[in-house]
């Protein structure tokens, strides 16, 4: 969940609902009651990283909190996937994924470990899959076409 940036009188989400939905797609809002406690609108999408990013965090933590081995063996130890990766990208992944969640939980901003996880992922099962960017073939002027 990040930051709570917005807030409106719950009258204000009577009145004005489609702004407030809308503002409520781009970050939580905080809807004031007088009659009752504050409430939040925000998106079912960031509702559910939330449960995600916990589990990260508990990963991150228990690879830092193991003692056994490098910090890439432990990290690997909970992340398996990064096994796929070359040494040096898996010391790089290891060392982005802790700062990236380090950030996010000093920015309440789980959004950012969470992307650089995905990232990570996504590379790692790339490679996997004996896709390397390395041998593509890049143009060296870009060709124009037509809008269909």
């Amino acid at each position: 969940m990040s930051k709570l940036i917005e807030q409106v009188q719950s009258s204000e989400l009577s009145r004005n609902p489609l702004k407030v939905f809308s503002a409520a797609e781009k970050t939580p809002v905080t809807v004031t009651r007088r009659d009752g406690e504050d409430l939040v609108l925000m998106s079912k999408k960031e509702t559910e990283s939330v449960p995600q990013f916990h589990s990260h965090v508990a990963q991150v933590v228990s690879a830092l909190d193991d003692e056994r081995g490098t910090l890439v063996e432990r990290m690997t130890r909970y992340f398996p996937w990064m096994l796929a990766l070359e040494l040096d990208a898996q010391e790089e992944c290891a060392k982005d994924l802790i700062r990236t969640t380090k950030a996010a939980l000093a920015t309440n901003a789980p959004t950012l470990a969470l992307a650089e996880l995905n990232a990570w992922t996504a590379t790692a099962e790339t490679k996997a899959l004996g896709i390397d960017f390395d041998d593509v073939e890049w143009l060296e002027t870009p060709i124009l076409v037509e809008r269909p």
